[in-house]
């Protein structure tokens, strides 16, 4: 039977590998986030997307973009400045 003694030091190989997975899954996310934002320009029709709100689900904040044109709605794990609701939202 193994138990944790608050003596015993943690492998430094687990830890780094714990590491290195969490950037690679960071850069993941961030990398979605930009692809589906497109540069705010919307897929469908050319429009340009505006920031509408944040929802936070859970430990997440999501951030939610809505085309000028044909009111497509987007979801993203990442901010991006600019385009900006003009209601200061």
């Amino acid at each position: 039977m193994s138990y944790y003694h608050p003596d015993s030091k943690p492998s430094w190989p687990f830890i780094f590998i714990l590491i290195i997975i969490l950037v690679v899954v960071w850069l993941i996310e961030t990398g979605v986030s930009t692809n589906v934002y497109n540069n705010g320009i919307c897929r469908n029709c050319g429009g340009t997307y505006i920031y509408q709100q944040a929802v936070g689900r859970g430990h997440y904040v999501h951030y939610l973009y809505k085309c000028n044109k044909c009111n497509d709605i987007i979801e993203t794990n990442t901010y991006f400045k600019g385009n900006e609701n003009q209601n200061g939202m």
